[in-house]
């Protein structure tokens, strides 16, 4: 897990850590991603169910400037584009 001042910026649930629940689905990888003004832990009940249902392996991300993150680097300042 990377974090910014003690605060984390994702976070991995490894489906290889669990025995799933249905062992009849194949394991996958996801990635979740949160709203408009949300932060990666939104997704954390839903998460840990995919890992341990199935055994997928589930990446929770931060958008830059959401959550915990730093503000995306930018070429241009704080241009849009």
């Amino acid at each position: 897990m990377k974090s910014c001042a003690d605060a984390p910026l994702w976070l991995l649930l490894r489906g290889d850590d669990v025995t799933p629940v249905v062992p009849r689905v194949k394991p996958a990888r996801v990635v979740l991603l949160h709203g408009w003004l949300q932060e990666h832990s939104i997704w954390l009940k839903t998460a840990a169910a995919l890992r341990d249902l199935y055994g997928h392996s589930v990446l929770l991300l931060d958008f830059f400037a959401h959550g915990h993150s730093p503000s995306a680097p930018s070429a241009d300042g704080d241009s849009p584009a």
